[in-house]
């Protein structure tokens, strides 16, 4: 078997062959996303407990575990829009947090930069454009009047 096949085989979760062409690649694509985003954020959430940011690591183990509940719903369910709606909406609601804490070191505006990147290739060109729009209405709003609970000085 080659690799390829065993990276489809460990996304598809063994729906191969149980539900439609399209369907298999929408779910591929949101459990190779999760998995991925899975690990980044427990890589995170770790290193942030060494670094003493128990809040940010609770955050990022929580976001991780609703991660997984997704993957696991998805499964069981194979309810692909609501399964791209739930990570997009975690996702920004994560970004969210990041832009007002700031995150490690204060980059957390350059975690949001992942977002249209994420809600384009999850819910496609139309509903994406539309998130991203709506999240970049919502960061404006957040950041141009300085509202003082936004901890870093963007």
């Amino acid at each position: 078997m080659f690799p390829s096949e065993k990276i489809f085989k460990l996304f598809s979760f063994g729906l191969h062959g149980k539900t439609e062409p399209e369907k298999l690649n929408r779910i591929i694509l949101i459990n190779a996303f999760s998995i991925i985003a899975l690990v980044f954020l427990l890589i995170y959430a770790i290193l942030g407990l060494f670094n003493r940011t128990f809040l940010l690591s609770g955050i990022l183990f929580s976001v991780s575990i609703l991660n997984l509940v997704n993957i696991i719903q998805l499964i069981r369910t194979r309810n692909i829009r609501f399964s791209e709606y739930f990570l997009t909406v975690l996702f920004s609601i994560l970004m969210f947090y990041l832009i007002i804490d700031g995150g490690p070191w204060d980059m957390g505006y350059i975690w949001s930069l992942t977002f249209p990147a994420l809600s384009l290739i999850l819910l496609g060109l139309k509903r994406g454009s539309i998130a991203c729009l709506v999240f970049l209405s919502i960061i404006m709003i957040l950041v141009i009047p300085d509202f003082n609970f936004i901890e870093p000085d963007y």
